[in-house]
């Protein structure tokens, strides 16, 4: 694993891919945030940033052509922009063209992104982090960003991971309470 970045509120590290043998994952651990005037936001060492200026980072963090996939991990960043005035109606699936991931992913090609629908429940470790990154060393701060002490917490009802493809959604996870107070299965 490589710690990348550390800010107060923020980190970023790449990692080999499990499935991937010779391709990495980049991990960006921030707040999201919906957005008045349209596409969701994350928030970055105190500053709000679109898909556009994160797609522009990403070579500066990564070897773009070993980049199997981006784990995008702030809330609200496979929502659709406050903008889309799709309604959805039971059955039908929610247009999540215009949402930070999907955006992402379409400036990232060929690069899969996996995003999340709403509130997303973590282990936050970047105070940790920080703290250890500037007042011990980045090996410590490493152990609070990896998975050592970072968690998402997928049994949480809100849970709902989408994973993008050149814009496209190609996979969806919800948490078994979500699905099946969607009527979705029975329990």
């Amino acid at each position: 694993m490589r710690l990348i970045r550390v800010y107060p509120d923020s980190s970023v590290f790449s990692e080999p891919h499990r499935k991937a043998p010779g391709k990495t994952r980049l991990t960006i651990v921030s707040h999201g945030y919906r957005h008045r005037l349209g596409v969701p936001r994350i928030k970055m060492d105190g500053r709000f940033y679109d898909p556009q200026q994160i797609a522009r980072f990403i070579p500066a963090w990564t070897l773009i052509t070993s980049l199997y996939s981006v784990r995008l991990i702030a809330c609200y960043s496979a929502d659709p922009d406050s903008n889309n005035k799709y309604t959805q109606h039971w059955g039908e699936e929610l247009d999540r063209s215009s949402s930070f991931g999907s955006q992402l992913s379409r400036h990232l090609k060929n690069v899969y992104v996996r995003a999340y629908a709403g509130n997303l429940v973590t282990s936050r470790p970047d105070d940790e982090a920080m703290w250890n990154y500037f007042m011990v060393g980045g090996e410590k701060a490493f152990a609070y960003v990896s998975n050592q002490c970072f968690r998402i917490f997928k049994n949480e009802p809100d849970y709902h991971c989408v994973v993008f493809f050149n814009g496209e959604i190609v996979k969806e996870r919800y948490s078994i309470q979500a699905v099946s107070e969607l009527g979705l299965v029975r329990v």
